[in-house]
C-alpha cells in the first residue's frame, strides 16, 4: 500500500476515533494493508451497538490526480475499502460523490460493485432547480425572484441541497430570520 492510501486510512481512523471518543489509533499499525478493516474497524462497531457510520467521500476523484510532479494514487485506498463495502456489514454505510467530469476509472471500482446501489446525481439547471425551489410550496410559500435564485446559487443545482435549504425555510417559525 502506498504511503498516500496509509495516511488516508490512519487519517480516516483518527477522526472516526475522534467523534467516537475511542483511544486514538497508532499511526504504525496503519502500515499493514488490512489493519482498518480487521483490527480498527470490529472497535468502531462495537462502540457503534446499534448505531450506523456513514463515510461521505466527496469528490472522490481528487485522490487520482498529478499535481505537478506528485502523484496521487486513490487504488491502493480503494482497494483497501472495497472488503469492506462489499462486506455485508450494514453498521458500515459509504456514500461516493464525485464531480460530474470526473474520470470514472478508479471511482468505478467502488461505484459499480456488484450488488450495491449506485446512483448518479446530476447538477439541475437554473430553471429546472427554481421549478424544485417553487414547485413543492406553491400553495405554502412565494419565493421572490431574488431569494430563488439565491438559493439556486448557494446549493449549485445540487437537487438534495437545494431540497434541504428550502425544508429549512419552510419550517421556520414565523419571523425567524435566516442569516447571510
Amino acid at each position: 500500500m502506498t504511503n498516500s492510501a496509509t495516511d488516508l486510512l490512519y487519517g480516516l481512523a483518527r477522526a472516526i476515533a475522534s467523534q467516537l471518543k475511542l483511544p486514538k489509533p497508532n499511526r504504525p499499525d496503519f502500515d499493514e494493508p488490512d489493519a482498518f478493516r480487521i483490527d480498527f474497524l470490529p472497535q468502531v462497531t462495537r462502540q457503534l451497538g446499534d448505531k450506523r457510520l456513514l463515510l461521505l467521500l466527496d469528490e472522490f476523484d481528487v485522490l487520482s490526480l498529478e499535481i505537478g510532479a506528485m502523484e496521487l494514487d486513490a487504488l491502493p485506498f480503494v482497494q483497501a475499502l472495497n472488503p469492506i463495502i462489499q462486506s455485508e456489514n450494514k453498521q458500515v454505510i459509504f456514500s461516493v460523490c464525485h464531480r460530474p467530469s470526473a474520470q470514472r476509472t478508479t471511482l468505478s471500482t467502488v461505484t459499480n460493485l456488484s450488488g450495491r446501489l449506485s446512483r448518479q446525481i446530476t447538477l439541475l439547471e437554473q430553471g429546472a432547480t427554481l421549478q424544485l425551489i417553487r414547485q413543492p410550496a406553491h400553495n405554502i410559500l412565494t419565493y421572490e425572484d431574488s431569494a430563488a435564485e439565491r438559493i439556486w446559487r448557494l446549493t449549485g443545482g445540487h437537487p438534495y441541497f437545494t431540497q434541504l435549504l428550502c425544508h429549512e425555510i419552510l419550517t421556520r417559525p414565523n419571523g425567524a430570520t435566516i442569516g447571510k
